[in-house]
């Protein structure tokens, strides 16, 4: 709904790891089921521009075509994550509400994948609550999530299982708690990131699906009643830190045990958005990300490039993990 003054008034409710959100702004997912009485968090589309805040830059992201591509400031005001051709994003200092100021021509889907991504990233950060670069499932009882760098596999690693009887519990964004001394993991939104050759090779999908972004060659998967959803927390049982290496040197799949001390490290490696916070929200972080690096749940999974090695790909995860028949 758009008032006489051109502003949207219409809020949509979702869930987004975990945050019960109440947005102004359309999201790429299902609405929540029976609305929302008491949101954590409010979505407000603005007008632009974005105002003068003068707050000190904490973290920026290079761009090799324009120099900078995100910039975040931090000060009284709260919390301002620009985003290049997109968005600035206000997350007030309760960090109940965010202010979305659109760039000139901005695309609607990139803004939602903003705020779904970094801004509610964030928040939970925020919040104390680690959320890793990841990727996890749930097969034979046992709950498996696949970290890595960009393009090291994650989506497709999950990709493998889902055809082969697993559930989704999150693409991407992992949020994590410590609850009775068990790190669980937070069940995320029924949405994949894929490349068209993980679609068509790894979950055969072959009709064509709708690009992630305008010009981008990712697409976008809203999984329905054809894959299982994990729908509450579970404990992690796993992290595969993933090494994807070219066939001509890797023929077989190698999975070896990290120390405690360095699956720390490794798992700290893949915080999201982990520049964004001051030392003493990092600390916060701690005491979750060390109960999940000890008692050999951080494993490095290293395996040869290739859609045709999925089975063993699958087989040797299935072993080293325990999974139930």
């Amino acid at each position: 709904m758009i008032s006489d003054t051109g502003v949207v008034t219409l809020y949509r409710p979702y869930v987004v790891h975990g945050l019960r959100v109440r947005s102004q702004l359309e999201l790429p997912i299902p609405e929540a089921v029976g609305g929302l009485e008491e949101p954590d968090l409010t979505v407000r589309l603005q007008p632009a521009p974005a105002p003068e805040h003068g707050e000190r830059m904490v973290a920026w992201a290079p761009c090799e075509i324009h120099g900078v591509d995100t910039t975040v400031h931090r000060g009284d005001s709260g919390t301002w994550i620009w985003q290049r051709s997109v968005a600035t994003c206000h997350v007030h200092p309760d960090l109940r509400v965010v202010d979305i100021y659109p760039e000139e021509g901005a695309d609607l889907e990139a803004m939602a994948l903003l705020a779904m991504g970094p801004v509610c990233t964030y928040i939970l950060l925020r919040m104390g609550v680690p959320v890793l670069h990841a990727t996890a499932v749930v097969i034979g009882g046992r709950a498996l999530a696949f970290a890595g760098s960009q393009g090291q596999g994650k989506s497709t690693m999950a990709s493998f299982l889902l055809a082969r009887g697993a559930q989704l519990l999150t693409d991407d964004s992992l949020p994590l708690r410590q609850v009775d001394g068990r790190v669980l993991g937070e069940p995320s939104m029924p949405l994949m990131k894929l490349w068209p050759e993980t679609a068509r090779y790894a979950l055969g999908l072959f009709a064509e699906l709708p690009h992630l972004l305008c010009g981008y060659e990712k697409r976008r998967l809203l999984l329905t009643d054809r894959w299982e959803l994990v729908d509450r927390a579970v404990p992690i049982d796993v992290v595969y830190l993933l090494r994807r290496c070219d066939v001509s040197t890797c023929h077989n799949v190698q999975i070896s045990v990290l120390p405690p001390q360095e699956a720390f490290t490794e798992i700290l490696r893949h915080v999201a958005n982990r520049a964004y916070l001051l030392p003493a929200e990092e600390a916060r972080l701690v005491p979750t990300l060390a109960a999940l690096s000890s008692h050999g749940r951080v494993r490095w999974l290293t395996y040869p490039s290739g859609f045709e090695h999925a089975d063993l790909v699958y087989r040797s995860i299935v072993n080293d993990a325990e999974v139930e028949g």
